[in-house]
């Protein structure tokens, strides 16, 4: 009876070895050391991407490859970022395994690992990020579910001093669920649709340009700048007047600052956009590029300003004694027709500080000369009166 009440206990123990032993490995936190430092997505390959997808329990946010140029479809095919979609594409294909996490389902939650699809009233905050990458024939390549980022307390020590914490690594589940930490974090997928399209809208500096036309209703406000003066002046400044330098600088210098907010929808008729009394900023450069912004209304919800923007080119006279001024007029020739190729069709919407400086009033850009000024100015003048200057 001893033996086989013995036999009992010790087949017992063997099964509740073998249940902890499960156990342990299904719900325990564990370094898988055959795994450690592996890419998490080995055979991505980043040519044969054509878009990334990217949805939460509230949006939804995609760039596509289209006839070889990255857009963003929800802007109407508004090209994207290339450089930015490059820099994400790389980190996920050198994204690698910190250590396996062997997770237990009633933990998920608390990880941020619940899919966008299940997402309810009560439980938002704990559904993740859903990573979608789909080939060319629409097959699809990779597709992770994106978790809570795992963060370092800082102890204020140096770069982040007094910050707290900051994100090193993050939890991320595989299509064949298997669940990471990876030893980098994502901070693109919280990036709103906006920031994947094509910032720069010209790529003009304020160095080049040497005169600028700004029309509205007739009315113009001209500003030059004269070969090394290091201030625009206008054209028409009044005896009694004088500069406010910076101000002027600001009406040609707000073309290199176009901050791109958004783009408008292309079905918009003019005068819902503000086109029916716009007013015209142009600028001249040096080698005959000619800069035309016409600036309509302002967008609904403060969200800035409706603008388009087009380039062309008057050549300047070449001298026959040097070829130079010829390859600067090709040049500017070959810039006018990359910009009209990128802007054309296009309504911006910039930034509301990015349209000020266009809209600079000729009144912010002088001021009353001091009376000392305006006396030793008349005393010139009539000075060079009675020595016959002019005559």
């Amino acid at each position: 009876m001893k033996t086989k009440k013995l036999l009992i206990l010790v087949v017992v123990a063997a099964v509740l070895v073998a249940l902890a032993t499960v156990n342990s490995r299904q719900r325990s936190a564990a370094t898988a050391p055959s795994k450690l430092g592996e890419k998490v997505l080995p055979d991505l390959d980043l040519n044969a991407i054509s878009a990334i997808t990217y949805s939460t329990h509230d949006r939804t946010v995609a760039v596509e490859r289209v006839d070889g140029r990255w857009v963003v479809p929800a802007k109407y095919g508004y090209p994207a970022d290339f450089e930015r979609i490059k820099a994400f594409a790389m980190k996920l294909r050198d994204l690698k395994i910190h250590y396996v996490a062997n997770i237990s389902d009633t933990q998920l939650e608390n990880l941020q690992l619940l899919p966008p699809a299940e997402a309810s009233a009560a439980n938002r905050g704990a559904t993740g990020t859903e990573l979608r990458l789909t080939g060319g024939d629409g097959q699809p390549l990779a597709q992770l579910l994106v978790g809570r980022p795992i963060e370092k307390d800082t102890g204020g020590v140096e770069p982040f001093p007094g910050a707290g914490s900051y994100p090193t690594s993050q939890f991320v589940s595989t299509d064949k669920g298997a669940i990471y930490v990876v030893s980098d974090v994502l901070r693109k997928l919280d990036d709103h649709v906006n920031d994947w399209l094509h910032g720069s809208i010209l790529g003009i500096q304020m160095s080049e340009i040497a005169r600028v036309e700004r029309t509205h209703e007739g009315a113009s406000v001209v500003i030059t700048k004269a070969d090394g003066a290091s201030d625009y002046a206008l054209e028409d400044l009044a005896p009694t007047e004088q500069m406010i330098g910076w101000k002027a600088n600001g009406l040609a210098g707000a073309i290199a600052y176009l901050s791109l907010a958004d783009v408008a929808d292309p079905a918009l008729e003019d005068a819902a956009l503000g086109f029916d009394a716009p007013t015209t900023w142009k600028g001249y450069t040096a080698d005959g590029k000619i800069i035309t912004v016409v600036i309509g209304g302002e967008a609904p919800q403060g969200a800035g300003r409706y603008i388009r923007v087009s380039a062309s080119h008057e050549p300047v006279p070449a001298d026959e004694a040097d070829g130079s001024e010829d390859d600067a007029s090709s040049d500017a020739t070959s810039e006018v027709e990359r910009i009209n190729a990128r802007v054309s069709g296009w309504t911006y919407i910039i930034e509301a500080n990015s349209a000020e400086g266009l809209l600079t009033p000729r009144a912010d850009m002088v001021e009353d000369k001091p009376l000392e000024d305006k006396a030793a100015d008349d005393a010139a003048t009539t000075a060079e009166a009675g020595m016959g200057v002019g005559e």
